[in-house]
């Protein structure tokens, strides 16, 4: 059998520069049983709120991945990116945050984007 090589869909996380809030997040559509759809997310982090230094993916219950990490960031396009890989074929709604932390641990900000889990064309 084939191992099917990850596609991502890819979130981009960015701050308002007029309003300083996080920008709004659509939802990641993925469809796991499908070779040629996404199994896999890219969080792409463009900015860091000011105060924070670093970024969480904080699940509310479970993670639809096995395997969560980074990619270097180039940090003219990109100040961060996460990834979620090894999908868990496990149908539902992921809700979870995207939480930009300080120096000492505090939440600056987040955002509470979902993932749905679709093993239906």
């Amino acid at each position: 059998m084939a191992v099917k090589q990850n596609k991502y869909v890819t979130v981009v996380i960015d701050i308002d520069t007029k309003t300083k809030k996080i920008k709004p997040v659509a939802d990641a559509h993925l469809k796991f049983n499908q070779p040629t759809e996404p199994d896999s997310v890219r969080w792409e982090i463009k900015r860091f709120p000011a105060g924070a230094k670093t970024v969480m993916i904080k699940w509310e219950v479970d993670s639809p991945f096995l395997h969560l990490g980074a990619e270097p960031a180039d940090g003219k396009t990109a100040k961060a990116v996460l990834i979620g890989t090894g999908n868990t074929r496990v149908e539902g709604l992921f809700k979870y945050s995207v939480l930009f932390l300080s120096s000492t641990g505090n939440i600056v900000t987040g955002v509470d984007p979902r993932i749905i889990n679709d093993p239906v064309p």
